[in-house]
């Protein structure tokens, strides 16, 4: 994943204009975590942080215990999704301004990274970008 991001020009770029952005990932809901053990996308994202010289923050929480959105067409990806992210309390006077990278396993619509993307902006994140390791 690392070598894929680190050839992309436009991450590139991004970089150069705003070298402190910030990896987010995208959280699993308490009980999924703790069934899992692990959020995959935050493993992703502590994992390229030191790489990409980049800091990782962990503001979202979600709040919402949603369906998994495998199988699931377009449309009910939409709402199986909304509101199921917040902003932690602790967080918004580090989102301020920031270019925000959100790290998540896999993409299909985007509908997860877009409602995460939504909630980060409206917290005071200047730009939201997503990276995802697969797309399927």
């Amino acid at each position: 994943m690392f070598e894929s991001i680190i050839q992309i020009e436009t991450f590139n770029r991004i970089l150069q204009q705003d070298p402190f952005s910030v990896l987010v990932p995208i959280p699993l809901y308490g009980a999924k975590f703790r069934r899992r053990g692990y959020n995959q996308a935050e493993v992703l994202a502590r994992e390229l942080a030191p790489r990409l010289n980049l800091s990782m923050l962990d503001p979202l929480q979600r709040i919402k215990n949603t369906h998994s959105q495998v199988g699931l067409k377009e449309k009910f990806r939409k709402e199986n999704i909304a509101g199921a992210f917040c902003v932690k309390e602790n967080f918004s006077k580090d989102l301020k301004g920031k270019t925000i990278f959100l790290v998540d396993d896999v993409l299909t619509t985007g509908a997860t990274l877009l409602e995460a993307a939504n909630v980060l902006k409206r917290a005071g994140a200047k730009t939201v970008f997503g990276l995802t390791l697969a797309r399927d």
